[in-house]
């Protein structure tokens, strides 16, 4: 759509002669070699196609705002925001021996496809220009891809492929399909969790990521939307990490005889540390920092800082304290213990946070009930009652069994709690909803394994 908006500029705003001039005179194009010169229309389209190819669009829309004011506005806007020539693929498109079934969603780093392949479903993210013209960042970006794909880990994609559209234009980056949501979209639609969801999620994303440590490999790109949530075999929740060393896709200073002038890096205003922001070197505690904003998140339904623009909101990262988890959750829910479990992995010194994700993790499984997150009773048995109730006539809304779960923490009697979610679970069909089933049947058994540490 916005390169069929650049060639109607062109046609309208311009002649055949004066087309022909800019790109000889301004783009350094001969326009015997562009082609198309018998006629407005086809100059224009094969300037166009051109200009993408060699990677000129940017220069291109340069050349006609400056040369016509009255040209449309959304090339300028279009042109700011880096989206020209990286055109949405549509469904039955082609990418490489990938058949694109339908837009996943989209990022500054790229487009995500479902596609399919000799009836098997992948996923295939064509990466922008704008990210690739740096051939340092890419090679380096593309041998770390292939690195992690020698790494046996469920929670790392599978038969991993990297590629090129036809046109040369393109790099793409494919794995076998997840049957999975990405946690943003969890946070979208319900907002905040209780620990005792979030826990699980936490734990295995920590597993996986302490596997890419273990092979001195950073992550580097830490986002919601790069954490896919499936249920696993055993009802618990599967953490897929996704989107491993895209921050390796960003322009590097290179030496010169006077100090570097060039800050330049790559992430998410919402988990980037503060050392990735100012454009040093990052390392497994910055994936830890990355880890505290997600836990943050997670456990307040809000980004550990609001701000007006994504800019703003990452050098907060570098100038402001977080506040604590507990004034922004819902009221409750997050204890002091957890409050100083989330903020120490976001110190904004390296040297001060759990040293790499294996560290995390082993903090976070011995960071249960039993270690005093909440003994007092703080709930009565008519409010127990009533959320037992709720559930037991809604065994599939997700806010219901969140808020019996949470009761634990209250002082509830665990094995009471438990009990309730094996009796929903009862009352559930097996095969037509499986994994409301599933994830009932696991919250009973997580309960009564909590029974079982307060004994």
């Amino acid at each position: 759509m916005e390169m069929d908006i650049l060639r109607g500029e062109l046609e309208r705003l311009f002649s055949l002669d004066e087309l022909t001039a800019l790109s000889r005179d301004l783009l350094g194009f001969d326009p015997q070699e562009v082609g198309g010169t018998a006629a407005k229309a086809s100059f224009a389209k094969a300037l166009t196609d051109l200009c993408a190819e060699v990677d000129a669009v940017e220069a291109l829309v340069d050349a006609v705002l400056a040369s016509r004011a009255e040209a449309d506005p959304r090339l300028r806007e279009m042109a700011l925001a880096g989206i020209l020539a990286d055109e949405e693929l549509a469904s039955g498109a082609s990418v490489g021996p990938f058949t694109v079934t339908r837009k996943v969603g989209d990022d500054s780093v790229g487009i995500l496809y479902e596609t399919k392949r000799e009836g098997k479903r992948f996923a295939v993210k064509v990466l922008r220009q704008d990210v690739t013209r740096d051939r340092r960042a890419l090679n380096r970006f593309l041998a770390l891809t292939r690195l992690i794909s020698r790494l046996d880990h469920a929670g790392l994609p599978k038969q991993v492929e990297i590629g090129q559209t036809e046109d040369g234009r393109h790099h793409y980056v494919a794995w076998a399909w997840v049957d999975a949501q990405p946690l943003s979209a969890r946070i979208a639609r319900s907002g905040a969790m209780h620990f005792n969801e979030a826990k699980p999620i936490l734990e295995s994303l920590l597993d996986v990521l302490a596997a890419l440590h273990a092979a001195r490999i950073t992550h580097g790109h830490l986002t919601l939307e790069n954490l896919l949530v499936a249920r696993g075999p055993d009802g618990s929740p599967q953490v897929t990490l996704i989107g491993v060393g895209e921050d390796r896709l960003r322009l590097r200073a290179r030496r010169t005889s006077g100090p570097a002038d060039l800050i330049s890096t790559l992430g998410s205003a919402k988990t980037m540390a503060p050392e990735q922001v100012l454009g040093r070197l990052t390392d497994a505690r910055t994936d830890v920092y990355a880890v505290g904003a997600i836990a943050y998140e997670i456990l307040t339904g809000k980004p550990v800082f609001l701000a007006d623009s994504p800019v703003d909101r990452a050098l907060a990262h570098v100038a402001r304290d977080p506040a604590a988890p507990s004034t922004v959750a819902p009221r409750g829910w997050v204890t002091p213990a957890l409050d100083d479990f989330v903020l120490a992995l976001l110190n904004k010194d390296p040297a001060a946070r759990p040293q790499d994700a294996r560290a995390v993790l082993e903090a976070l499984e011995a960071f249960g009930r039993a270690s005093g997150i909440q003994t007092a009773t703080t709930i009565s048995d008519e409010d127990i009652n009533a959320r037992v109730d709720a559930l037991l006539a809604a065994p599939d809304d997700e806010n219901a069994a969140v808020e019996l779960e949470a009761t634990v923490d209250q002082g509830a009697e665990p094995t009471r709690i438990a009990e309730a979610f094996a009796m929903a679970a009862d009352q559930v069909d097996a095969e037509a909803q499986s994994d409301i089933k599933k994830s009932l049947l696991f919250r009973a058994a997580r309960i009564y394994e909590t029974a079982k540490q307060l004994d």
